[in-house]
Formats: C-alpha cells, structure tokens, sequence
C-alpha cells in the first residue's frame, strides 16, 4: 500500500490485516522516498527488503556484515532484484567527546539521571562505539569497510549537548544538522568526518575520504 502511494499511485488492496481503495497520498512528496527495512534477519526480514524496500538498516556484530550481504544477494537473486539497487547501512550506537574525562562526565550523568549502576553501565558501554573523535572515526570506517554503503548513527549518551550543528563536506555536500527536536538526516562524503563533527563533539577537525557512503544521525534517547 505505502510504496504504491509514495510513487503517486492511488493503490487499492485487500489483505488479512490492511485493505485500502485507491488510497491517496496529498500532498505527494516533492522527491522520491526510500522506503527503509531495518534488520539483519536472513530468512524474513532481508527477503522483505530485497521485495519492497530502496534501503536495509542491518543491526548486529560487525564480523556478520559480510554473511548478512551474502543473504540480501541470495534473495535478490531468487526474486530477481538488482542488488545494487538497495543501499545497505548499519545501526551504530556512538557516543563521542574530545576527551576520556568528558565522556566519562557524559556517562555519569546518563547513569544519574537513570538511576543506573554500574553494572547497568558497563553493560551499556559493551553495546556503544565511543571514544574520541579519532578512535571512533576508525571504528566507523572499519565497519563501512566490511561492504556497507553507509551508517546509521544513534547518539544515546550525549548527542543532546548541542543545541544545533551544522557541518558541510570540503565539496559542498549537503549538511547534516543535529538540533535539540533531533536529528534532520542527509548525506554527505566524509565518514570521518561525522565521527568527529556530526555528533557535536569535537568540530573543526578534517579527516581523509573514505568514500561517500550516506550518513545518518539519530537523535538521543529521551529521559
């Protein structure tokens, strides 16, 4: 039903569970909207993707990337779906400072407005990349690395602190702007880059290129 209607058309369907007559979507949208399946499932949910969706979001190990591409490939081939026509990112979850004793003042006051021990926090830390700018760049770039077209970023300890953020690659790529409402996502061509500026935390620094897979920030997680 959403696909049909995002691409101008008035579907009409009838299902188990939604059923519409020539469903219309006003005002349509002034340029085309990727539908986003996220999941690494390799059985469900990567076939769905290869079925109806533009772009997959994997969550997961790192080490899995290569053996959840293998399976999106298998389905597209099955259903006969060019690959290349879906953009595969990856849920991140960063948190980023200039320095360890900032970040650590960031965690600490995660856990206190929480209520969280440590316990609780060490178990968080074991699900985040963090780190400075650089340590967390290098993280990101390794996972795009594996055969990703881009990432997905969510800033769950500290990507509040800025009340906005505006960045712009050297060549004049479109800007990733992070706000206190959350974030507006667009692309642009420094990966590095987003590690170290679009989280809010360490601006001013140039890293090199390293492709120009699409990058994503998340807003933080509410209280």
């Amino acid at each position: 039903i959403i696909g049909p209607m995002l691409r101008g058309e008035r579907p009409t369907f009838s299902g188990q569970h939604y059923s519409a007559v020539e469903a219309i979507n006003e005002p349509a949208p002034v340029r085309p909207i990727p539908i986003m399946i996220g999941g690494s499932g390799e059985k469900k949910t990567l076939r769905m993707v290869a079925q109806y969706a533009d772009e997959s979001n994997l969550i997961g190990a790192n080490e899995d990337i290569p053996r959840k591409l293998d399976a999106l490939a298998g389905h597209c081939e099955r259903l006969g779906r060019d690959r290349s026509e879906i953009t595969v990112t990856k849920l991140m979850m960063v948190a980023v400072a200039p320095t360890q004793e900032e970040l650590d003042a960031d965690f600490a006051a995660v856990a206190e407005v929480k209520g969280w021990n440590d316990a609780v926090m060490d178990a968080v830390r074991k699900n985040l990349v963090f780190g400075d700018a650089d340590a967390v760049g290098e993280q990101l770039a390794e996972a795009v690395a594996l055969g990703l077209d881009g990432l997905t970023v969510d800033l769950p300890v500290n990507g509040h602190r800025n009340a906005s953020l505006e960045i712009s690659s050297k060549a004049g790529k479109p800007r990733v702007q992070v706000g206190q409402q959350g974030a507006h996502v667009l692309a642009f061509d420094l990966v590095l880059e987003l590690a170290a500026c679009a989280i809010g935390q360490a601006l001013g620094k140039k890293y090199p290129r390293h492709g120009k897979p699409p990058c994503r920030v998340g807003s933080p997680l509410g209280g």
